[in-house]
């Protein structure tokens, strides 16, 4: 396996992980409609506007953030390592989603902080791709 495929299947899997953790930063835009109708939760009134803003902007403020530092932490422990472990960082994230067992404001926190968790994993896997 070591010999011409594995040099593609590397590619494609870092393709991959590099392609949902960038879509994955704007793409909630689409759903919210659906998202807030599920939760039970007007976000334009005034007492929730903050969770519009940090369903939209958290993902995109943690990675940013994080970024740099992950990928100095992939140069420490190799790069590999933390490219898996932000892939499975990721990937629990994008599973606990759909399973919003709360409704109204609390809803929306436990959505924020699993999109808060998929930011640490793509995070990891933008810094050590």
């Amino acid at each position: 396996m070591r010999g011409g495929h594995y040099k593609w299947l590397a590619l494609s899997n870092t393709t991959i992980g590099i392609l949902a953790a960038t879509v994955n930063g704007s793409i909630v835009i689409i759903s919210l409609p659906a998202i807030f109708r599920g939760i039970q939760l007007d976000p334009l009134t005034p007492g929730n506007v903050s969770y519009l803003l940090w369903m939209l902007m958290g993902y995109l403020l943690v990675s940013a953030v994080l970024v740099v530092t992950l990928g100095r932490l992939g140069d420490m422990y190799g790069r590999v390592r933390m490219y898996n472990l932000g892939f499975a960082i990721f990937g629990l994230g994008a599973l606990a989603l759909p399973f919003d067992p709360f409704h109204g404001p609390s809803g929306a926190l436990w959505l924020i902080g699993w999109r808060v968790v998929q930011a640490v994993g793509g995070s990891m896997l933008m810094a050590n791709s």
